[in-house]
């Protein structure tokens, strides 16, 4: 792979600097542009980017079931589903094990409502207004790995990082499919490739820290790492609106 080190992080030459904006009034034309995008520190305001970096602050619902992802440090491919609870998790997350265990996934404001305030602004607000809710996610963990994969190819991805820090590696619609080594049955939307290690074409790169956002528009290929720090993001799967005349 045709590739140098910057900032901490392999860069191919092939993948460009995801583009980044800082105004948080996002317009439904612009969701519809097709191309991924950073929100820049447009949600640091949101109470969840003080308040979970805290462990403690989960301790009132350290008792509620959640499920983890456990795998080896090696793999490029998702965990095996565990059960636990948020509290043992978040007890065994800090320390250096022998494998990765990450909170992949997970629907955490289902099982604890009162954490959905932590994630409330104007911005997410907005944003979400411009099109239909379909399912919200939390994700928690530290070397975290999720391989290149697309969401459901009707829905825009609007992510928020919360703690920590990310890497993402994207990639359009229209790559070559012969180049992606695809899963089978329910995994036909995942590659095996790894694509931190490998090259599979043009596409693109960046980091994300806490307060900020990227949009990841239907349909496009994906994957999501951390170094060795706690991270925490949401992320809002849904359906945008179609467009009126005057919006084009």
């Amino acid at each position: 792979m045709n590739s140098h080190r910057q900032n901490g992080m392999a860069v191919n030459k092939l993948l460009k600097p995801i583009p980044s904006i800082t105004s948080s009034t996002i317009s439904l034309s612009k969701l519809h542009s097709h191309s991924p995008f950073i929100l820049s520190q447009c949600f640091k305001d949101i109470p969840a980017v003080q308040r979970w970096r805290d462990l403690s602050y989960f301790r009132s619902f350290a008792s509620h079931p959640i499920e983890i992802e456990v795998s080896s440090h090696e793999s490029s491919g998702y965990g095996g589903r565990n059960e636990t609870t948020l509290g043992e998790y978040l007890n065994v997350l800090p320390h250096k094990l022998p494998y990765r265990i990450y909170m992949a996934q997970f629907p955490l404001f289902e099982r604890i409502p009162q954490l959905k305030d932590d994630v409330d602004s104007p911005v997410v607000k907005s944003i979400l207004e411009q099109g239909e809710v379909y399912s919200t996610s939390t994700w928690i963990g530290r070397q975290s790995l999720t391989p290149l994969h697309h969401d459901p190819k009707s829905l825009t991805n609007l992510f928020v990082q919360v703690v920590g820090r990310k890497e993402i590696r994207m990639f359009p619609p229209e790559i070559a499919r012969d180049t992606l080594r695809l899963g089978h049955g329910t995994l036909q939307n995942t590659s095996t490739v790894d694509v931190w290690k490998e090259s599979i074409g043009e596409g693109f790169e960046g980091v994300i820290s806490a307060g900020d956002g990227l949009i990841i528009p239907k349909g496009w290929w994906h994957s999501v790492r951390s170094e060795d720090e706690i991270c925490m993001s949401v992320n809002w799967w849904f359906k945008l609106k179609n467009l009126r005349i005057d919006e084009i």
